[in-house]
């Protein structure tokens, strides 16, 4: 593949139906981006809540009480509501019920909380028409549980070279050697971007997130601090490493490897 642009976006990018449609007018607007790499809904205002830490509170209300009825109905409220706003074609119900089922008979966090990135996969693909790709057939972890570079590089390989026209692929989690959904640490969607643009050797990995780039200091803190403009892959894994939450350390290798620019977009 040549000159193709693997794109990964944020929960932020991905909470309304006002922000999917800018992903879907940022992606259409260059050609170049074939991959589309998604988080779970993430916050629509301040005092929101994430849909992954809603789904961990979801079966830790399951282990510790057996009643998570309230909780998860939220939830559930919150995918019909935005999929009714993209008005798209898609058994949103059908899902959350089998979800619900799932977490009732002791699905395990992981498998939970990958939903998120799932569903939000299955709508922008339900939305736009573009090829929905599960993580778990291209994403592997060994039998410790420790996620396989290579096998996960070849599997990638295989399947997405005959993917014609777009493609979404739900970010944060793969299949284990047991055949169970694994998830990474928090914030793994990039990790799955940086595979994806390996496998495919992309020209760049763009990572969509809510900040103008790599910052001086957190903006949370300092008002207004400068961006880097230009950052190698080692200083963006130390300061990743440390806490700089903008891009996962565990992204940088296989982009590295490839010698894979990564651009961070607002």
């Amino acid at each position: 593949m040549k000159d193709i642009k693997v794109c990964k976006f944020g929960g932020t990018s991905m909470a309304t139906r006002e922000s999917i449609n800018r992903v879907i007018d940022i992606v259409s607007a260059d050609d170049r981006r074939k991959f589309v790499i998604v988080s779970a809904p993430g916050k629509r205002n301040k005092s929101d809540i994430k849909v992954t830490d809603q789904l961990y509170k979801i079966v830790e209300e399951q282990k510790t009480t057996g009643n998570f009825k309230e909780s998860f109905d939220a939830l559930k409220e919150r995918f019909v509501s935005l999929t009714k706003e993209l008005g798209v074609d898609f058994d949103i119900i059908s899902e959350l019920d089998n979800l619900e089922k799932a977490i009732a008979n002791g699905a395990t966090a992981s498998y939970a909380a990958s939903r998120g990135e799932y569903l939000s996969a299955k709508l922008l693909s339900a939305k736009t028409g573009w090829t929905f790709i599960d993580a778990k057939d291209i994403v592997r972890f060994n039998d410790c549980g420790v996620f396989d570079p290579e096998y996960t590089n070849d599997t990638a390989k295989a399947l997405l070279q005959n993917v014609k026209g777009r493609a979404v692929i739900p970010g944060f989690y793969g299949c284990g050697a047991d055949g169970y959904v694994k998830t990474f640490s928090r914030g793994g969607s990039d990790v799955t971007g940086s595979i994806v643009a390996g496998a495919v050797k992309a020209s760049l990995y763009e990572n969509w997130t809510d900040v103008s780039g790599f910052l001086v200091a957190d903006p949370r803190i300092i008002k207004d601090p400068e961006v880097i403009e230009t950052i190698t892959y080692r200083e963006l894994r130390e300061l990743a490493y440390m806490g700089a939450s903008v891009l996962h350390e565990d992204a940088i290798f296989p982009v590295r490897k490839e010698g894979i620019p990564i651009n961070i977009r607002n």
